[in-house]
């Protein structure tokens, strides 16, 4: 497992499973929420990225690969895939996303447990007026070892993402204590395609 960096970045908001409202709300306080560029032509933004086999307490909690896409239509997608068969009786694991201007801006948080897959959330804060969003619910789904995690948001259409991290986290950790975390990806750059 790896500590999470104390300084301000897209890994300080990994906490966000059950209030991701008030992980945007802290990241305004701190004033990391950046507004998006706009852009006038359709674009995509795809990474995919390894991460160290092991260094998770168990295999289901173990991320070996990440692919996060966004596209300027407001979609976003995040794949993540374990080292192991998830197990959400014996290994439940909120997956936390973040998604940033820069990995020094956040811009958008999401959430997903393993052991709802099909429910995931992701909160924006507002082009105009700063505001936070509703999160909004998308799709998630296991197979096998790979976490899916599809949301389109339209207030986040013709954002210019550069930054993405995802992590594991102890869904039962009490609000209030911090988040006990099983595995992260370190902050990954996204990088634009034609």
């Amino acid at each position: 497992m790896r500590r999470v960096s104390k300084t301000p970045s897209l890994l300080s908001h990994a906490h966000p499973w059950k209030t991701v409202a008030a992980g945007v709300l802290a990241g305004l306080a701190l004033g990391l929420i950046g507004a998006p560029a706009s852009s006038a032509a359709p674009k995509q933004y795809l990474t995919i990225a390894k991460d160290p086999t092991g260094d998770g307490p168990t295999p289901s909690r173990d991320i070996i690969e990440t692919i996060a896409r966004y596209k300027s239509d407001g979609s976003i997608l995040f794949v993540v895939t374990l080292n192991g068969p998830v197990d959400p009786v014996a290994n439940d694991a909120a997956v936390s996303v973040s998604l940033g201007t820069s990995c020094n801006t956040v811009v958008g948080l999401g959430v997903g447990l393993l052991s709802e897959p099909d429910v995931v959330e992701f909160a924006a804060v507002s082009n105009k007026n700063r505001k936070i969003s509703n999160p909004r619910t998308g799709r998630g789904a296991i197979t096998n070892n790979v976490f899916t995690f599809l949301v389109k948001h339209p207030s986040i259409a013709g954002w210019t993402p550069r930054c993405y991290a995802i992590a594991l986290l102890d869904p039962s950790t009490p609000e209030d204590e911090a988040p006990v975390l099983f595995d992260q990806t370190g902050e990954v750059k996204l990088s634009p395609r034609k």
